[in-house]
């Protein structure tokens, strides 16, 4: 995979910094915080397999989506954004689950 844009829109770590830096200054304990990280990133993908063809996956640690697709890199960018508009969406409820499940 050539493509960096296409790569660093694939790459678990690269997720994870941006939304270490989107709830820097929120207020969250530490705990709170990598919670709030990792359900947001499992959201993600989720979010963004279920826009994959069938029998696609998001392959995160290796940055692939394996199975067969035929998408191009642009309509792969594409469908990331889309799933993290959708995720965006889906932060209060993420933020009250995981509340809940530590206890703040």
């Amino acid at each position: 995979m050539g493509n960096l844009a296409l790569v660093n829109a694939l790459n678990r770590d690269a997720l994870r910094a941006g939304l270490e830096s989107y709830f820097a200054d929120v207020g969250y304990s530490p705990r709170m915080k990598e919670a709030m990280i990792e359900a947001t990133l499992e959201a993600l993908k989720i979010e963004f397999e279920s826009l994959l063809p069938d029998g696609c996956t998001w392959a995160w640690n290796t940055t692939t989506i394996t199975g067969s697709h035929g998408l191009s890199d642009d309509e792969i960018i594409s469908l990331m954004i889309s799933a993290q508009m959708a995720v965006a969406h889906q932060l209060p409820e993420i933020e009250d689950r995981v509340r809940a499940e530590c206890g703040e």
